[in-house]
């Protein structure tokens, strides 16, 4: 009977050493195992899993929280599809208190650090296990996407092209699409080379609000403040395929949105992206000041529009989030699609899930 005590006093140490242990191996495994996934500069609002633990008189106990699923994009297309499609499932995962998985060769972690679970190994999203959903049309707010509940893992098919899957967490997105420093560099470079033909030039110093951005640029000459306007103009593949229902800007839309500015803004300055740069410098208004962008990548381009203080978009989802990325006012050729067309069925009867109420149609 003497010897129960420091049977009991062993039982506890091992107790102990017991949960030490376990706390070292859940520590390993969350801390070290670096190769499963990349951390990215700006940690997620989510939680992947936690633990609770408590060492009690009879050993250690693990109360695991409920884990979060995830959302699975697919994506498809080039610049302005994939934003939509990240942006969009973004914050569909937010609005279910998931997270949003995406593979490292995800084109847009070259130029943007987003908070998602960024993963070499993504078999997770190909599981038969996952729930798939698909949109009804590419431009059209559709709520039965958001009919499911986050206790399984989703995978959103399609293009998701309506901004009100995001826009109650646009302030997040506007910081995960902030373009790295070293884009930044090159497109200030550009855009400075550009202006110093008309001896227009900017203060040394640019600040962050979301994106960089100019923080003075005026003549040398007259020391008046310049106001720059981007634009981008939509042709490429648009003009190859009539029948489509594609409709490209026309010449009147770019005088319109020109004058809209000038009878508002003084010292305009206009820069231009185009895929069809020869069409864009025949047919923007002769009688401005404008620059035209060319012999960068699309990616740079558009780095370098979104460094203007306004807007004129064109057709198509780079020119959408070219005007979205550049804020301040924005006009937009109103009638993307030609009526009775395949491609008209896209968007919803009066376009207001892809158009902003507060963008000016011309």
């Amino acid at each position: 009977m003497k010897n129960e005590p420091s049977k009991g006093k062993g039982a506890q140490r091992y107790l102990t050493f017991l949960g030490f242990f376990i706390l070292t191996v859940i520590f390993y495994v969350n801390v070290k195992s670096g190769n499963n996934f990349i951390r990215v500069e700006n940690p997620s609002p989510f939680r992947t899993q936690t633990f609770n633990i408590a060492i009690i008189s009879k050993g250690v106990v693990i109360n695991p929280q409920k884990v979060v699923h995830s959302i699975c994009p697919t994506f498809t297309g080039r610049i302005g599809n994939k934003l939509f499609i990240y942006a969009s499932s973004y914050g569909i995962a937010r609005s279910k208190g998931m997270e949003v998985v995406i593979n490292t060769n995800c084109e847009l972690l070259k130029y943007f650090t987003l908070y998602a679970d960024v993963r070499k190994d993504t078999s997770i999203c190909d599981s038969r296990n996952i729930k798939t959903l698909k949109e009804e049309h590419s431009a059209v707010y559709d709520k039965r996407i958001l009919d499911f509940n986050n206790t399984q893992n989703v995978r959103l098919l399609q293009y998701l092209q309506s901004y009100l899957y995001f826009d109650q967490y646009k302030e997040e997105l506007r910081d995960q699409f902030t373009f790295s420093d070293k884009m930044i560099k090159k497109a200030t470079l550009i855009l400075d080379n550009k202006l110093k033909g008309y001896n227009i030039y900017r203060n040394s110093t640019y600040h962050k609000n979301h994106k960089y951005k100019y923080m003075k640029v005026y003549n040398e000459t007259s020391h008046k403040k310049i106001t720059l306007i981007g634009v981008h103009i939509r042709r490429g593949d648009w003009t190859k395929y009539p029948d489509a229902g594609y409709n490209v800007p026309t010449k009147e839309y770019l005088r319109k949105a020109v004058e809209w500015y000038q009878s508002k803004m003084e010292n305009l300055v206009f820069v231009v992206a185009s895929n069809g740069m020869k069409w864009a410098k025949d047919n923007m208004p002769k009688n401005i000041t404008t620059v035209f962008l060319e012999g960068n990548s699309a990616w740079l381009d558009l780095a370098t529009v979104t460094l203007c203080e306004h807007f004129i978009s064109s057709s198509g989802t780079f020119s959408w989030w070219a005007a979205w990325l550049t804020g301040g006012n924005v006009t937009f050729f109103k009638w993307p699609a030609k009526e009775g067309t395949r491609f008209r069925t896209a968007f919803s009867k009066d376009y207001k899930d892809y158009y902003y109420s507060h963008w000016i149609g011309l």
